[in-house]
């Protein structure tokens, strides 16, 4: 018997927030997603495409979002992360976004 596996939470992502209403923040895209994004994922605020290494900005997708939205959650402030939990489109991407967060004051990574 194969057993299924489950798509990442919030929680697989995020270890600690200070106050949950914080936590997340809703971004809106100018155009809808032509992929599902799942919690850890590592985007582009402004297109929603997954982190390159080229990138200037990072959100990290909090919630699975599916094909077609133009709605994404992402972490937002007062959290701390796993870092072993980000992906992106690349190695090179889950570096920048690391670097990124890294040098953002409002979120910090589990040591």
């Amino acid at each position: 018997m194969k057993l299924g596996t489950q798509q990442k939470t919030r929680t697989d992502v995020m270890q600690y927030c200070i106050d949950g209403q914080f936590a997340v923040k809703t971004i809106e895209l100018p155009s809808a997603l032509t992929a599902d994004l799942k919690a850890g994922d590592c985007i582009d605020p402004v297109t929603g495409a997954l982190l390159t290494g080229t990138a200037t900005e990072v959100a990290v997708v909090a919630d699975l979002t599916l094909k077609g939205s133009k709605t994404v959650i992402v972490f937002n402030k007062h959290v701390i992360l796993f870092k072993n939990s980000l992906t992106a489109a690349s190695g090179a991407g889950v570096t920048k976004a690391i670097e990124l967060i890294e040098a953002d004051p409002f979120i910090q990574f589990s040591k």
